[in-house]
């Protein structure tokens, strides 16, 4: 099935899943080449439309939102037996929301030309990696992670707005356009979080992609000699070993920039994020300890869909940020073991060892903190804290 999937397709409706959400400002084209294979050629350029596209939606949404704040401040319009509190965490993470989904759209058309120099780099790479050395299987895992990926936000999307629909149908019309206001904003900070970690998993498999064939290219000499695979290898074990040096440096500046990239961009996202989970947190809590509460069962699953699905992206980020990191090392490790017993090429690997050694990739933002999986407790060590001290007000 995949075998025969052309994943241009997949391409194109990735890029304008994302285009439709303000985050690929620039145009995609692909081109196919004839020469002794079919390859074909990705090309990203400036776009005046989609900076024109991003300008509306920045417009619409930030009139739209401060018209429908207004709603939520008004007491006519609040669900019954709200606390002050939970009313405040509702305007504070409505208003921070909204601040950050203008902010990301405005920082795709500033960055655009950043934008399209990293993807052109990581295009490259794919073409040279995946194209002239195919691997289906890993270009499968690749597919049906992203499939997987979206398959589960967009069954979180459909009952999010269901939940945000049912949670305002006993209340006033206007404040049922509040909720999915509110949800839309979440909506453009959850496909951040999607691109960021396809981006990460597409660098990671690269990274394998480099150990594998180390792996194979380094082996010792009896069994080189034993591997039918190794002995039909048409370039010198030097030219190649320089050729995967090579990539890996610029794996490395990839990966630097992809995270200098999104370091604004996760710092006020993952901000709203620990708000929202505190206020989705708040209300679940008050309804448990509280039963007088008003929230529904449909308000509850609503309250906990946010906490759910904002854990499950932040998951999938950190692990794919990880494994990036891990694979990273490994290489070290490869080469560290390859270079007393590999002939005639013990410079070329010293020379890479000694960059391993001192080169050490890591994803942060604004060196605040790292995106991995202690990411996961910290987040639910401080909203603990949060919820007991605001469950006392």
């Amino acid at each position: 099935m995949f075998g025969k999937f052309d994943e241009t397709i997949l391409e194109k409706l990735l890029f304008y899943f994302f285009k439709m959400f303000g985050m690929a400002t620039m145009k995609y084209e692909i081109s196919t080449i004839k020469n002794e294979k079919i390859k074909k050629r990705r090309l990203f350029t400036y776009s005046k439309i989609d900076i024109v596209y991003n300008s509306f939606l920045i417009l619409v949404t930030t009139i739209l939102n401060i018209i429908l704040v207004g709603l939520k401040i008004d007491d006519k319009t609040s669900l019954p037996n709200v606390r002050g509190v939970q009313k405040i965490t509702d305007v504070v993470q409505f208003g921070f929301a909204t601040l950050t989904c203008v902010f990301i759209l405005v920082y795709f058309c500033a960055r655009q030309k950043k934008a399209i120099e990293m993807a052109d780099q990581i295009c490259q790479i794919y073409g040279s990696m995946i194209v002239n050395n195919c691997d289906t299987g890993e270009k499968r895992s690749i597919l049906l992670i992203t499939l997987f990926v979206f398959s589960i936000n967009f069954i979180f999307w459909l009952v999010m707005i269901i939940t945000s629909v049912n949670v305002t149908m006993a209340t006033p019309n206007n404040l049922i356009f509040y909720y999915l206001a509110v949800y839309s904003c979440h909506v453009i900070m959850q496909t951040l979080l999607m691109q960021y970690s396809i981006i990460l998993n597409m660098i990671g498999y690269f990274f394998l992609h480099i150990n594998k064939s180390l792996v194979i290219l380094l082996k010792k000499p009896n069994q080189l000699f034993l591997d039918a695979q190794c002995r039909n290898i048409d370039k010198t074990r030097g030219e190649r070993l320089l050729k995967m040096r090579k990539t890996y440096l610029i794996l490395c500046k990839i990966s630097e920039d992809i995270s200098d990239f999104y370091s604004p961009l996760m710092f006020f996202c993952l901000s709203v994020t620990f708000v929202t989970l505190i206020r989705s947190g708040l209300y679940i809590a008050v309804s448990i300890a509280d039963k007088e509460s008003n929230l529904t069962i449909k308000g509850m699953i609503h309250c906990i869909g946010y906490v759910v699905h904002y854990y499950f992206l932040l998951v999938m980020l950190t692990k794919k940020a990880s494994k990036i990191v891990t694979e990273s090392k490994r290489t070290g490790e490869i080469v560290s073991d390859c270079v007393h017993y590999v002939d005639n090429q013990e410079i070329i690997l010293n020379q890479f060892s000694n960059y391993l050694l001192h080169k050490k990739i890591k994803f942060t933002v604004f060196n605040l903190f790292v995106l991995d999986e202690s990411l996961l407790l910290l987040f639910a060590g401080s909203m603990a804290t949060y919820l007991v001290i605001m469950m006392d007000f």
